[in-house]
Parts: structure tokens; C-alpha cells; sequence
């Protein structure tokens, strides 16, 4: 299917099994506070004051499971990064259209800009969370159950 050396790989536990999937967790941790300027550094004061944040999602199995596992799950890098960019890059373009396009149209003034840029900006956020919702639905976007961890 994909090849593992262009994916971002992560740990799962297995919470549940349900024929060919297994539901599973993972914890998202912020990479800041990793460096060696973590202890003076203010991102790092501030990422440890949130608490990480646990995802639960279904993964198609390959290999048998049970709960209390835990998994390695894949995800191509490619779609990684197509899912940034919808996210993330849409809006932000959007948000620039839309102040451009305000300012084209209704006049160059700090109000009319402000306007244009919020509106262009939920635009972008409303399209890309569409799109989020199709793009769920392909099979590229899926995590990939990879191997049973030790």
C-alpha cells in the first residue's frame, strides 16, 4: 500500500476491538520542551501548562489484538500534509483574498480590511472543514495499523 519509510508513525493503545478495526488512543504531546534550552525557554513554559490532549479514532486491523495493546499506527506523509494545508494554508489565503477583495471593492480603510479579513477567514475555515469531512471519507487519509509494539 504505502511505503513506511514516507510516513509519520505514532504508538496506540487499543481500547476496543470490533471485528476488523480496533478503536485506539493516542496522546498528542507538544515537541517544545524537548530541546536543550527547555528549562529557560517561555514556548516551553507554556506548552507544559496544557494538559496533552488524548485522540480515539478506529484503525483497520492486519494483525490480531486485544485491548490494553498497543499498536504502531502509520500515516502517509503526504497526506499529512495535504490535510495541513487544507487546514491550515486555506484559511490563510482566504483571510488575504478576502481583505484584497474588500479593500478592491468598498475602500481602503482599517474597518473595511478588518471585515474583509475575518469574513475571507471564516470562508476558509467553512471550506476547509468540508473538505476535512470528504477527505475522511478516502482511504489515504486513514491511519494504518503497521505492527504490534512490545
Amino acid at each position: 500500500m504505502t511505503d513506511i519509510d514516507h510516513m509519520v508513525t505514532e504508538t496506540a493503545l487499543v481500547v476496543d476491538v470490533e471485528k476488523d478495526y480496533a478503536w485506539v488512543e493516542c496522546v498528542s504531546r507538544s515537541a517544545c520542551g524537548q530541546c536543550h534550552a527547555a528549562d529557560s525557554c517561555g514556548n516551553s513554559a507554556v506548552a507544559k501548562a496544557f494538559a496533552p490532549k488524548t485522540h480515539r479514532f478506529k484503525v483497520r486491523l492486519k494483525y490480531p489484538v486485544i485491548p490494553g495493546q498497543r499498536i504502531e499506527i502509520g500515516l502517509p506523509a503526504q497526506s499529512l500534509v495535504r490535510s495541513a494545508m487544507l487546514v491550515y494554508l486555506l484559511p490563510l489565503v482566504t483571510m488575504v483574498m478576502g481583505v484584497i477583495l474588500a479593500a478592491e471593492f468598498f475602500g481602503n480603510s482599517d474597518n473595511i480590511a478588518v471585515a474583509g479579513c475575518v469574513i475571507g477567514a471564516f470562508f476558509g475555515f467553512l471550506i476547509a472543514r468540508f473538505g476535512a469531512k470528504r477527505l475522511s471519507h478516502h482511504r489515504e487519509y486513514e491511519p494504518i495499523m503497521l505492527s504490534i509494539s512490545q
